[in-house]
Order: C-alpha cells, then sequence, then structure tokens
C-alpha cells in the first residue's frame, strides 16, 4: 500500500523524519503520528480483541485498524491511518479534509471517523486502500474528499 505512486510522490514531496515499530508500554495505544517531528510509531504488541479482530462491516467497525483478523494487516492500517495524519500539513489539504468532515452527506467508514476531521479523513484513506468499494458505496463524499486530497498532495 505504501508503494502506491500518490503515497509515494506525496512522500518525496514532504518526507517522514522517522517510522517506529516497538512495543509500546501503554498496551491500548495502536500508534500514533508526532506532528512536531513529523513521525509515526506503531506498537508492535498487538492483540487479538485488543487492537484487531473482527469482520468489516462498513459505518459500524470501531476503525479500519481493527477491522481485519490479521496482525499484519493491522499494522499496514493503522500506518496508512497516521500517514494520513503526515498529509494534514501539505498545503491546500487541511480545508478538503475539513470540507469533507463538513458535509451533510458524508456517512462516516467507522465509528472512529465520526469523532472529528482528522479522523473522518485517516478513516477514510484507510478504506480507500483496503476496500475502495466499499468507501465508494457507502460514503461517496468520503471517497470524493480523499481523492481530492491526494490529488492535491501530489503537487
Amino acid at each position: 500500500m505504501l508503494q502506491r505512486p500518490e503515497i509515494l510522490d506525496a512522500l518525496e514531496n514532504r518526507p517522514l523524519s522517522s517510522i517506529s515499530i516497538l512495543r509500546l508500554r501503554d498496551p491500548r495505544v495502536s500508534a500514533f503520528y508526532t506532528y512536531d517531528e513529523q513521525s509515526i510509531t506503531l506498537n508492535s504488541g498487538r492483540k487479538l480483541g485488543v487492537h484487531f479482530g473482527e469482520e468489516f462491516q462498513a459505518g459500524s467497525s470501531r476503525n479500519m485498524s481493527w477491522a481485519t483478523t490479521d496482525k499484519a494487516e493491522s499494522m499496514r492500517r493503522a500506518m496508512l491511518h497516521e500517514l494520513a495524519h503526515h498529509f494534514e500539513g501539505f498545503s491546500g489539504a487541511a480545508p478538503l479534509m475539513e470540507a469533507g468532515f463538513a458535509n451533510p452527506d458524508r456517512r462516516p467508514i467507522t465509528r472512529y471517523a465520526g469523532s472529528e476531521w482528522r479522523e473522518y479523513f485517516a478513516e477514510s484513506l484507510v478504506a480507500h486502500f483496503v476496500d475502495p468499494g466499499a468507501l465508494a458505496k457507502y460514503d461517496p463524499s468520503g471517497s470524493m474528499m480523499v481523492m481530492k486530497v491526494l490529488s492535491a498532495i501530489r503537487k
């Protein structure tokens, strides 16, 4: 997923400083993005039933990294989610994300996506790469938002 041209082009324009994979002390944290450092940290200590373990159900799954039964896939999804937070810093991207969340036709793909504009974009981005058909069908406005942002950050 990270080798997709739209991601590589964006990271060439604004690279991450680091990506760390380690066992975090707090087992409730699956991953996080540090805005000041422009870095991503992934928790390698994922457990079935804590960080992942359910079938994906559009609109009702907890979050996209939880909605898989595979540990490695959960980590890939968490990486994409945190990468979406990095994309917030690209010129013109945040207003597109905020507008997407403000759209009255939006239907958040997961429960977490409904919490605020940053998570709406992050969860939608993961869905765009993991199950684009489900995102386009369940939340067409979220799908369009992701495509607009990906186009904007490649420039």
